[in-house]
């Protein structure tokens, strides 16, 4: 944080009281009134506490572009290295082969992808080999296929990690993106599409008068868009991304993109043309040999008389729907995390189970107990699973915490939020102006929230990208309105019947808290920010997952309540200064603070139109009392997650496979299979 930033955090707090106490000592001959002691506290404690929320969003020095990268690169190995550990894919990684496929018509022409003859072979389990076929491809242009739990995406995260551990300054970022987010006719070029994201999932900052960080990198060249799960996008969809990549993509453009075998078969024959210059591989099946070693070494030196008759019969091919479920990296996980890692008895793999179909749906329904009992949560596995379903049932596979509660129902979440918003304001405005008034002023107040908040969740990308609002650059001409337009109206209005001297006193103050409240809604040095040299770059800030998204959105709901605090203090001194002149009444201080605290929260809330954490909330009680969702759902998410069920990608959630996301769609609760040691 920088001494600018703090030095106009003091004054912010310090302002109002000043102002304050010089006001009453023109007008009231330093003598304090109730609402004068209360409104100066208030002012002060509101301003605070806008100045320790704006802490949080304190500029960086800029950098140069190598330093930028550097600071992205950074945050993506972080963030995705934990992922990684979460899923237990690196110890031991599971060794699957890859190769170039053998369709033709799957790939551009060969001597477009590679110089001299095309090849792209490797094992996951040796990924700096891989990284190196990659690097050796012309445009560096990859497509990652293969069937349902092959390790497709698991590869992709792979590649993302070595790529960045020896990346050289003039190589660019490796990013992974779900594309299922990608609308091709929002965003009809990679570039600005990537740039968004990396704004929303990095909280890349925006220049006010300098560059676009996100904007420079994604155009430039300098961001390797990794873009997973082309195959959980419409048919239709698929096809569109296919043509926008092969449209748009320049020479120095690198992308890597994973997806089924057969929903990419379709894509290239919906747009009739392959993915320009790139080549496209596909997995071998693990062999039982590969199998046998991954599951040993996972054993440890030691194994059970069980499973080593277990690995016997695997190895020597009497174990026909073992060997075909371990065939696939999805297979040999959910054997790892049903048997081995609770140690149970592995007889029944061999002995109960005998077609490969029924194996798998074994092992996928007690993944859910086996992961509980593994990390000893104390939940029972019957309601989690039917937590599990409730996601699974979503219609998209990002899993946005700010539409499970609300999917269906947003009009009744909306209207539950606009009584939430207008009793409060109808009981203070009914305080000072009786019952009839004060309904009127909950109504009008609640209907205003309802219209603001009709596109609320209507988003990909979170406000919390933007650094809170525009800036004062961005709205001088309301800036200007605020400060010169209290003061004239007051004084033309007022003079005659209160004084020029009062009135002008009480425009003066209005003005000062209409303004605090801007620049607070801003990062405040950037207002006095002056223009940078183009070959330097704002900071990116953090790695944005989804539980870093609901805290920040929830902290900015209460930014908005303080800053309307904020202005209704304002206003009901301002009030208090007039009325004071008008003639006393015994409900004058309940009346001016009623309609200060109604005036300010219209201001301070109604006119943000995002509203998602609150809504979010509200429409979450009748689901959890219902059963369908956990009443503390980040909790659950974030469990989930921990466990290794789900994924994070960016702000949203995601199941870590598809195939168990299917099967918690497609079939009834089944028993809990018994634990045998």
């Amino acid at each position: 944080m920088t001494f600018r930033f703090w030095a106009w955090g003091l004054a912010a707090i310090l302002g109002p009281s000043v102002v304050a106490v010089a006001v009453n000592q023109v007008l009231n001959d330093g003598q304090w009134s109730r609402p004068w002691t209360i409104g100066a506290v208030v002012l002060t404690l509101a301003a605070a506490g806008a100045v320790r929320q704006q802490a949080k969003y304190a500029p960086q020095p800029m950098g140069t572009l190598a330093e930028t990268k550097e600071r992205l690169a950074g945050l993506v190995d972080t963030f995705w290295y934990q992922e990684l550990s979460r899923r237990s894919l690196g110890d031991p990684p599971i060794p699957v082969s890859w190769q170039v496929t053998r369709r033709a018509r799957f790939m551009d022409h060969p001597h477009l992808i590679a110089d001299g003859e095309l090849s792209f072979t490797g094992r996951s389990d040796q990924i700096a080999a891989l990284a190196g076929e990659f690097r050796r491809l012309r445009r560096r242009r990859l497509v990652i296929t293969g069937g349902p739990g092959t390790g497709k995406t698991t590869l992709a995260v792979q590649l993302l990690l070595e790529l960045i551990r020896d990346r050289t300054d003039d190589e660019p970022v490796p990013v992974l993106l779900s594309v299922a987010d990608w609308n091709t006719e929002t965003h009809p070029r990679l570039a600005g599409w990537v740039a968004e994201r990396l704004r929303t999932d990095y909280l890349a900052m925006r220049g006010k008068r300098g560059p676009d960080t996100a904007e420079t990198l994604a155009s430039g060249g300098h961001i390797l868009a990794i873009l997973d799960g082309l195959d959980e996008l419409p048919p239709a969809a698929r096809a569109g991304v296919i043509a926008a990549l092969s449209e748009t993509l320049s020479e120095r453009d690198q992308v890597i993109v994973t997806s089924r075998t057969t929903e990419y078969g379709g894509a290239l024959q919906e747009a009739r043309r392959a993915l320009k210059a790139a080549a496209v591989i596909v997995p071998r099946e693990l062999t039982a040999r590969d199998a046998h070693t991954y599951l040993s070494d996972c054993l440890g030196p030691r194994p059970s008389p069980a499973w080593v008759a277990v690995l016997e019969m695997l190895e020597s091919g009497r174990a026909p729907a073992l060997a075909a479920v371990t065939s696939t990296a999805l297979g040999l996980w959910l054997l790892r995390a049903t048997y081995l890692d609770r140690a149970q008895d592995p007889t029944a793999l061999v002995t109960t189970y005998t077609d490969a179909a029924s194996l798998q749906t074994h092992l996928l329904d007690g993944l859910v107990p086996a992961l509980l009992q593994a990390h000893q949560r104390t939940t029972r596995p019957e309601r989690v699973r039917r937590w599990l379903v409730t996601l699974s049932e979503e219609g998209s596979p990002d899993l946005a915490w700010w539409e499970l509660t609300t999917r269906g129902r947003l009009w009744a979440v909306k209207s539950c939020a606009a009584l939430l918003y207008g009793l409060p304001v109808g009981l203070a405005a009914g305080l000072g102006d009786g019952p009839v008034l004060g309904m009127a002023a909950g109504l009008v107040f609640g209907f205003a929230c309802q219209s603001s908040a009709l596109n609320a969740l209507d988003f990909t990308q979170l406000p919390v990208a933007r650094r809170i609002t525009a800036t004062i650059s961005q709205h001088g001409h309301w800036l200007l309105l605020i400060l010169l337009g209290p003061p004239t109206f007051i004084v033309l209005g007022l003079s005659t019947t209160v004084g020029f001297k009062a009135a002008l006193a009480s425009g003066l103050v209005l003005a000062l808290g209409m303004w605090m409240v801007i620049v607070m809604n801003d990062r405040m040095p950037s207002a006095k920010r002056k223009p940078e040299p183009t070959d330097t770059l704002l900071p990116f800030t953090a790695a944005l997952t989804p539980l870093t998204s609901w805290k920040v959105n929830r902290s900015l709901l209460g930014l908005r309540l303080v800053n309307g605090l904020l202005v209704g203090a304002v206003i009901a001194l301002t009030g208090d200064y007039v009325t004071s002149y008008l003639g006393p009444s015994q409900t004058e201080f309940w009346r001016d603070l009623g309609w200060g605290l109604f005036s300010g929260a219209v201001l301070g809330v109604v006119q943000q139109t995002r509203q998602a954490w609150l809504l979010a909330t509200i429409g979450l009680l009748p689901t959890a009392l219902s059963g369908r969702l956990p009443l503390r759902l980040m909790r659950f998410l974030g469990d989930m997650h921990r466990l290794g069920v789900l994924r994070a990608v960016g702000p949203f959630y995601q199941f870590r496979h598809a195939v168990l996301r299917d099967h918690l769609t497609t079939t009834t609760e089944t028993p809990v299979p018994s634990v045998t040691t």
